[in-house]
């Protein structure tokens, strides 16, 4: 977690991908974000991710290609990598998603680190 929030927040010369959408905020090609979603900068969203109504991302969020964040899910310093899921209700603060990791609906988590699904 702490080396994507220096990444974030411009600590190493590392770029961030996407392209920013305003400041602190960095889509990926295919990214979906209903206007109804709260982005707290820093975000970066990868390739493809889908994000539903009401969801509020941020601060410190970064994800990979292919995720999918459900509906009024609320997901702070958290790293979600390719193709990880979260449910519809979900909160997750300074958690780690593996690779097509899904959280199902309502599940409240904190300093959650998961390679398969909960």
């Amino acid at each position: 977690l702490e080396l994507h929030r220096d990444v974030l927040a411009g600590r190493c010369s590392l770029p961030v991908p996407g392209t920013p959408s305003r400041p602190g905020v960095w889509l990926g090609e295919g990214v979906t974000v209903p206007p109804s979603v709260q982005l707290v900068p820093p975000v970066a969203l990868g390739p493809g991710t889908a994000v539903e109504q009401g969801a509020r991302l941020g601060p410190w969020v970064v994800t990979g290609a292919g995720c999918r964040i459900g509906a009024g899910a609320q997901v702070s310093e958290t790293v979600l990598w390719d193709r990880a899921q979260v449910g519809a209700r979900v909160v997750l603060r300074r958690s780690v998603l593996g690779f097509g990791t899904r959280v199902g609906g309502g599940v409240v988590e904190e300093a959650l680190i998961a390679a398969e699904g909960r």
